[in-house]
């Protein structure tokens, strides 16, 4: 026997005499968390190290389950605890993920086998299998080393297919495993495996015997199954069901004797932990549970006990007197150290292990935080949060991080907004419940909401003909980013399918009469006709952010004009989807809030032209065909709830104001942040002059928004109130209207000029260049030798003269600044923007 089985036996020699001192080892799973094995911390179990764990194969990993398996075997000295078992799935095919699984737990030094142990040992086991009738059920224990590569596998026994118990033993060679029937037939009851293994350090000299519910009570039986003539070695036992699950295993137990895996006492007289409490980091008003557990025979009584420092003073719980003690909505008061004394009668008791209780007050809960909102000038606006917390909340609103005075309760209320009023709110929640216990309050913040304070809508709001000329670029949308009304940011692309809408030459002609006409290009996907469901190839989509004006929220009212140009290719797939979507939050689905085009969506058929509002789809009753189409859509916007609705034309009578007729859908509630273009399984769609409008005409007859300043900065929300012409929204020591020059966000830090170059008395720099600067904004370049007084282009001054060309490329203006006479020690160089007459 090996040296390292005496400190086993030593470890024991304290408890009374009905223990078998030739039982190495017994696993009941007791003092586990019923639930997967691999995900609970395993309790120490002499002869295993370290915890369970889960091979990366199959999801239906073995898991602890509450009960013994009860065998019905005369004799047996049954256990305490649960069992680990596996959910029935009766699949009658092959493995797969859904229906395997396998875990296992290394063994240390005194279960573990190498090619020079020697001596006998036995091992035991109740088992049970549900039978299935798969083509590769596999339900063993199995014994492996190394890793849990079958290779590596030197024994296992179970059930593996068939209909006798069968196990197996490493073959000779070293290449695989010998199977050998038991002569048990498989059924569904539990059953008794016991296993000799008898080791010699000399080459394939090692045997296995088994035996399936043996006669027990007059030490080891004859008969069973034995195959000699084998070199086994193992570092770990590995619990296995694939194919099947339905198995269950219990009372694992490792011996000297035979009567030791089987009939021999092991339940301790003096109380011994399986469990020992875990401490508790968490919150007060969390629930707080400390669980221990005990085994001996008579089973223990438990008194809990609470110290302040975890060494002195322990003072016993007032009816705390089982294996778990509960703290339901912890107090502050609860914090301390916690052991628990396990004791039935036999000396000594047992102590369990010291563990802290450390509760903090947590910081009020935002149910509901503030929701951003876009508003038009002189109307009022509330802003509101939810929250929860322990104690009294107290609130203060923020904007733009400073603090609002007198803006303490759950709501703010803004009333006749004006363009200042835009900005960023955020709201601290306050919870003073901590203070009762000598503690600081708790607060959180909001996230920020935005308020975008936009002018009265009149005429043409909105105009975006995806023009070259002002600064698209044939290709595809997403990441192109230039200025235009009422919009924000860049196209962004959606992260499904790899056809998104692109930029193409030439506008799209409608041939109604009166219509305004079409400016600059259009945006389209190819044809790519599938007949199929929606892949990668033929599918995309891309979204733009809208700016202020043209964000609808809960409180937005009055009416709303949009029209578009559009026109489908016809394709037949089974879910065609080409759309303008309007959507709010996110670009899912989920979110949509309006959608026009066609589509075989909500029952519709693809064969006309058709809208949805909240999830409900109308046709048009137009026909679907490959022209070009007028769509025009009037959303009346109302704060009550469900008093929004939405109306429809294609192809109207223009040059009479509003027609009559459309199709309309009532009682909704609109919402949105974003507009997104879609063409699912199609890849032919055109989009073209969409455009938003306070009037019927504005949108269909109306001209352009003005471009002018004023116009440019009221398309940017979240400035803080800092739009005028001089002022630097984002601190970036660029001036708004130096801004317009650039064609950058005013709202966004940017670098300005770079690329500074010198080559004799030529000095090269750059800088972004917009390609529809503000109409009453103009440019002039300037420079000086002493940053006190600045020159115009062309003028002289000391004997120096400057000159000023440039050049601009694809959004970058490369100025080219010749000197001439006298060459001064320094020159600064400067970008004038005027407001107005120059």
């Amino acid at each position: 026997m090996k040296p390292t089985l005496f400190t086993l036996l030593s470890a024991v020699i304290l408890l009374p005499s009905t223990i078998s001192a030739a039982l190495l080892s017994q696993d009941s799973f007791s003092g586990y968390t019923p639930g997967q094995i691999q995900s609970t911390t395993s309790p120490a179990v002499a002869g295993y190290s370290g915890n369970w764990t889960g091979v990366d194969f199959g999801n239906v990993k073995p898991a602890v389950t509450a009960g013994s398996l009860s065998y019905a075997g005369a004799n047996y000295a049954a256990g305490l605890g649960n069992k680990v078992t596996v959910l029935n799935n009766t699949t009658g095919g092959e493995i797969t993920a859904n229906n395997s699984g396998r875990v296992y737990r290394l063994f240390d030094s005194s279960l573990t086998v190498t090619n020079s142990t020697a001596g006998v040992r036995y091992l035991s086991f109740l088992f049970q299998s549900g039978q299935e009738t798969g083509a590769t059920t596999y339900q063993t224990l199995a014994l492996f080393n190394t890793d849990t590569a079958d290779a590596h596998r030197n024994f296992d026994i179970g059930f593996n297919g068939g209909t006798i118990y069968n196990f197996g033993v490493k073959n000779v060679a070293g290449t695989g495993e010998d199977y050998q029937n038991t002569g048990v037939n498989a059924n569904t009851v539990v059953h008794l495996f016991v296993v000799k293994v008898t080791l010699s350090a000399t080459a394939l000299s090692d045997s296995v015997t088994v035996w399936v519910d043996p006669t027990l009570g007059a030490g080891e039986p004859a008969g069973g199954t034995t195959v000699s003539g084998r070199d086994l070695a193992w570092d770990r036992v590995a619990l296995s069901d694939y194919d099947g699950n339905s198995c269950a295993w219990d009372e694992v137990r490792w011996g000297a004797t035979f009567n030791s895996v089987t009939t021999e006492t092991i339940v301790p007289a003096v109380p011994t932990f399986t469990l020992q409490p875990l401490g508790y980091n968490g919150s007060v008003g969390n629930t707080v549970t400390l669980t221990a557990l005990a085994e001996s025979a008579p089973a223990p009584g438990y008194q809990w006990q609470k110290s302040e420092d975890g060494s002195t003073g322990w003072t016993g719980i007032s009816g705390a007197n089982g294996a778990t003690l509960q703290f339901s909505s912890a107090a502050f008061s609860a914090n301390g150290y916690y052991r628990v004394i396990a004791d039935n009668g036999n000396p000594p008791p047992a102590t369990s292990d010291v563990v802290e209780v450390f509760l903090t007050h947590p910081v009020p809960t935002i149910i509901t935080p503030p929701a951003s909102i876009a508003a038009q000038v002189g109307s009022n606006v509330t802003l509101s949060v939810a929250a929860t917390g322990l104690g009294t909340l107290t609130y203060q609103w923020y904007k733009d991080s400073e603090p609002i005075d007198g803006a303490t309760s759950a709501t703010l209320g803004l009333t006749n907004i004006q363009i200042s009023n835009g900005g960023q709110y955020a709201v601290e929640v306050t919870d003073h419940a901590a203070e009762a216990d000598g503690q600081a309050a708790t607060s959180v913040f909001s996230a920020p909401a935005t308020v975008g304070v936009f002018e009265a809508w009149s005429g043409l709001v909105s105009h975006e003909p995806f023009d070259i000329a002002a600064g698209y670029a044939v290709g595809m949308l997403p990441g192109q980013n230039p200025t235009t009304g009422g919009f924000s940011g860049a196209w962004t692309d959606v992260d499904f399918g790899n056809a998104e809408p692109a930029v193409s030459a030439g506008s799209l002609t409608y041939a109604g009469a009166s219509y305004l006409g079409s400016t600059g290009d259009k945006a389209s996907v190819p044809s790519n006709i599938t007949g199929g469901e929606i892949t990668a190839a033929n599918s995309g989509r891309v979204y733009r952010m809208l700016a202020s004006p043209l964000v609808v929220g809960d409180n937005t009212t009055g009416t709303r004009y949009l029209s578009l140009l559009y026109q489908s290719g016809q394709e037949t797939g089974v879910t065609v989807y080409q759309m303008l979507e309007l959507k709010n939050g996110t670009h899912t689905d989920f979110n949509r809030s309006f959608d026009i085009g066609l589509s075989n969506n909500g029952g519709m058929t693809g064969s006309e032209y058709d809208f949805s509002a909240e999830g409900t789809y109308l046709g048009t009753g137009v026909a679907a065909d490959t022209n070009v189409h007028l769509l025009v859509v009037k959303f009346n916007l109302s704060a009550t709830a469900n008093g929004d609705n939405v109306t429809v034309w294609v192809d109207p009578t223009l040059g009479a104001g509003e027609p009559t007729g459309g199709t309309t859908i009532s009682g909704v509630n609109l919402n949105w942040d974003r507009l997104a273009l879609s063409d699912y399984d199609g890849n032919s769609a055109a989009w073209d002059e969409i455009r938003w409008g306070s009037t019927f005409n504005s949108v269909t007859l109306g001209s352009s928004p003005a471009n002018n300043y004023a116009a440019w900065i009221g398309g940017y929300s979240g400035l803080g109130g800092l739009t005028g012409f001089n002022d630097d929204a984002d601190g970036d020591g660029i001036k708004n209207g130096v801004e317009n020059l650039f064609g950058t966000n005013p709202g966004v830090s940017n670098q300005g000029i770079v690329q500074i170059a010198r080559s004799g008395n030529t000095v090269t720099f750059q800088h972004p260049a917009n390609a529809t600067p503000a109409s009453d904004v103009t440019a002039a370049y300037v420079w000086s030798t002493d940053l006190a007084t600045f020159n115009a282009g062309g003028a002289s001054a000391g004997g120096t003269t400057v000159s000023f060309a440039t050049n601009t490329v694809a959004g970058t203006t490369t100025v080219t600044a010749a000197i001439s006479g006298t060459t001064p020690a320094k020159l600064f160089f400067a970008l004038k923007a005027i407001y107005g007459a120059p």
